[in-house]
């Protein structure tokens, strides 16, 4: 069940609940913060599919603006694009910090990555540097970290197969977060160097 976006402080406490849903068959989803930290990117996602919204929050005044109609969550590149699914590819298109409005056309960063067009979540991640780890292929079964260039070349890999869900890449580029999952379908948080392509397990439930 999901029942809108929260916050809560670094060091732990009562969440507070910045979002909610405006009908039970509707959800807001996949949060990422903008660079100055009080505003955030989601996805309203509408029970239907055909009305979905990337929309801008501020954590202070919980302030929500639209930015697009757009079907998948978005992330923000530090270039200055926005970086979402268009017909199972992922595009980029030029965001504005300030307005939070979108200008130019949208063009293809990777190509047909996602067997299924209609996935709501774009499973990358940018670093401050502009390095960007992504899942690529089917949703489900295992899949393989690889890091790509700007121009959609791939220049290495991390880790190695499994079932992997959500990676998220740190500011400075030098480790990844990502959920993995069992042969009971159970995920766990794992941490990933990036330099020593080690991984380690640091969530037990």
């Amino acid at each position: 069940v999901y029942t809108g976006i929260y916050k809560v402080t670094a060091t732990g406490g009562t969440p507070e609940q910045l979002t909610a849903p405006q009908n039970s068959s509707d959800s807001d989803r996949f949060p990422s913060f903008l660079p100055d930290g009080k505003h955030a990117l989601f996805l309203y996602l509408t029970g239907s599919g055909k009305e979905d919204l990337v929309q801008v929050i501020s954590t202070d005044t919980k302030e929500v603006k639209t930015v697009g109609q757009i079907q998948s969550d978005a992330i923000y590149d530090p270039s200055g694009y926005l970086l979402y699914q268009r017909s199972g590819s992922l595009v980029a298109q030029k965001f504005d910090l300030h307005n939070f409005t979108l200008s130019g056309e949208a063009f293809p960063v990777i190509e047909s990555r996602w067997a299924d067009a209609s996935a709501a979540m774009i499973l990358v991640s940018i670093s401050s540097g502009g390095e960007m780890v992504f899942r690529g292929g089917k949703l489900g079964g295992e899949a393989q970290l690889t890091w790509f260039d700007r121009d959609g070349n791939s220049v290495g890999k991390l880790g190695e197969p499994a079932q992997i869900f959500g990676p998220v890449l740190s500011p400075d580029g030098k480790r990844v977060v990502e959920q993995i999952g069992d042969s009971n379908g159970t995920y766990t948080l794992w941490m990933l160097d990036v330099a020593r392509n080690v991984l380690s397990r640091f969530t037990f439930k």
